[in-house]
């Protein structure tokens, strides 16, 4: 288990951003910090944070509503169902492969989870005048796909529309944590993400005894296509949750 980081030591008390106004105070807690990270991406590619400034109350209603929706009858959440290549909405467990992505050829069960997806909210391409090439069209039309709303508990989408909003904060003040951690402007990641394509996915995973019954995982091991993942398991269960493989062992850890 890697060392827990408090984000909020890189911020400054005057204006809430140290790292974008530039008068953070280097000091023992701060080099600490920048050191666990660099420990932490090196060897294993991950770290935990604490301090990330995500409302608790919003945290608490995203994942109550996420419960209400995975507890429906399959037949309820199969009229939610994804219904373009662009994965927005329900998809069923055992219908996707995480180990297609890192396969050596031998054929492997797919995963135990059951996803709902839910992509940005806006499309900042709508109102542009620009012109755009049919590659980029397409493109856009992909990561930018509406939304799925239909057929949903009556709180959802303004729970998952507060939750989506604030990660995407903290996706971005995390990118200015990295930079400043490998001595780099806190900026220079951060103009990748001025029209990001975040994915807000909600997992419900099996029990382990359909696991076990189909000779499967819960999900395969893979490498997220995106820029980074931000990872929040349920308050509720006993599950250890992700398990990443260290660079210098083969040995993994929960």
């Amino acid at each position: 288990r890697n060392e827990m980081i408090d984000l909020s030591v890189f911020n400054c008390l005057d204006c809430l951003d140290g790292l974008e106004c530039g008068c953070l105070s280097r000091n023992k807690e701060v080099d600490l910090s920048i050191s666990l990270i660099l420990d932490s991406i090196s060897s294993c590619g991950c770290f935990e944070i604490c301090g990330h400034g995500v409302v608790q109350s919003v945290i608490q209603e995203a994942f109550d509503e996420a419960k209400k929706y995975f507890e429906q009858s399959i037949e309820d959440k199969m009229k939610t169902c994804s219904k373009d290549k662009a994965r927005r909405g329900y998809s069923p467990s055992g219908s996707e492969n995480f180990a297609s992505l890192v396969t050596n050829g031998s054929p492997k069960p797919n995963d135990a989870v059951e996803k709902y997806r839910i992509g940005p909210f806006t499309n900042p391409y709508e109102l542009s005048t620009l012109p755009i090439s049919p590659t980029d069209a397409k493109n856009i039309r992909i990561h930018f796909f509406p939304n799925e709303w239909d057929n949903l508990p009556p709180n959802f989408k303004q729970a998952m529309f507060d939750y989506y909003e604030q990660l995407a904060k903290v996706s971005v003040f995390v990118l200015k944590v990295l930079a400043f951690c490998l001595g780099l402007p806190p900026t220079v990641f951060t103009h990748s993400v001025d029209k990001h394509t975040s994915i807000l996915s909600l997992n419900h995973y099996s029990p382990l005894e359909y696991i076990e019954e189909v000779e499967s995982i819960r999900i395969a091991e893979h490498t997220d296509v995106s820029m980074i993942s931000i990872i929040s398991q349920a308050p509720w269960g006993s599950h250890t949750g992700l398990q990443v493989c260290r660079s210098s062992s083969s040995s993994s850890s929960s």
